[in-house]
């Protein structure tokens, strides 16, 4: 019986043939797990890093109405009196006290950085800025060149040293800005100028309404020759846990 030589020979290289093919997929598979398992992980560091900083701006923005309502109407029955910078300082006492409550208690961030927050205020806008801060997240993820491509990892291997933590950290700027007429309100200023320049008038009422757009005015003619204004808030608020208008009560004499 004669043996068939080129058939052996064509079954040979066939052979060779696949195991380089499945040698290459499997060193490939090797290379490639480790990259992968990194890219992944770097998209679910900044992941959570984007969850941090959006974390962050709700509650400077949260906190900041909330202080701000809080002061504002604290002070109104003197809006004649209370100066920009009073205000502010108000708003820094509220805001202050509304962070020792802060929940993230994971983070600390307002806590531990209260220093580096600038509140300003300028008319109708408060601002509130936050910068100088670092924010930071690490997890772990396998080592791939310590985990075999099925599983098995060696008995002297400990977790330990068959993880890698990954970290990434970055320093974002906070600029969060609330306006007092969106919200509902004047700025004290605007309701002194309103005063001032309408309540001599016959039409004082018109005349402070078509200036002070989010209020109500009633103006009460008293028997000695007085006018009682009251200015009411058209909506209300949740001031210091309650819902409240605001209502101003203020007495003007005649000017001889």
């Amino acid at each position: 019986m004669r043996m068939n030589r080129k058939g052996d020979i064509a079954v040979n290289i066939l052979v060779i043939m696949t195991l380089v093919l499945i040698g290459t997929a499997l060193i490939s598979f090797t290379l490639n797990l480790g990259k992968t398992e990194v890219s992944i992980s770097d998209a679910r560091l900044m992941e959570n890093l984007g969850v941090k900083e959006k974390q962050i701006q709700f509650y400077l923005g949260d906190f900041g109405e909330k202080s701000l309502l809080s002061a504002y109407f604290a002070s109104a029955d003197n809006f004649e009196s209370v100066s920009e910078a009073d205000l502010k300082n108000n708003i820094n006492t509220k805001f202050k006290g509304l962070v020792s409550s802060y929940p993230l208690e994971q983070e600390g961030v307002l806590k531990k950085d209260m220093s580096k927050l600038n509140i300003e205020l300028n008319g109708d806008i408060m601002t509130v800025k936050l910068s100088g801060i670092i924010l930071s997240y690490s997890h772990l993820v396998k080592d791939s060149k310590r985990v075999y491509l099925w599983g098995f990892i060696p008995t002297w291997m400990t977790v330990e040293n068959s993880y890698l933590e990954l970290g990434a950290s970055y320093s974002p700027e906070f600029n969060v800005q609330l306006n007092l007429s969106k919200i509902g309100l004047h700025s004290f200023n605007d309701i002194n100028s309103a005063y001032n320049a309408c309540a001599g008038l016959g039409n004082a009422k018109q005349c402070m309404e078509s200036k002070l757009g989010n209020f109500e005015v009633d103006v009460q003619n008293k028997e000695d020759g007085s006018k009682l204004i009251i200015i009411k808030s058209k909506k209300k608020f949740v001031v210091d846990g309650m819902l409240k208008g605001l209502e101003i009560h203020k007495v003007y004499t005649m000017r001889n």
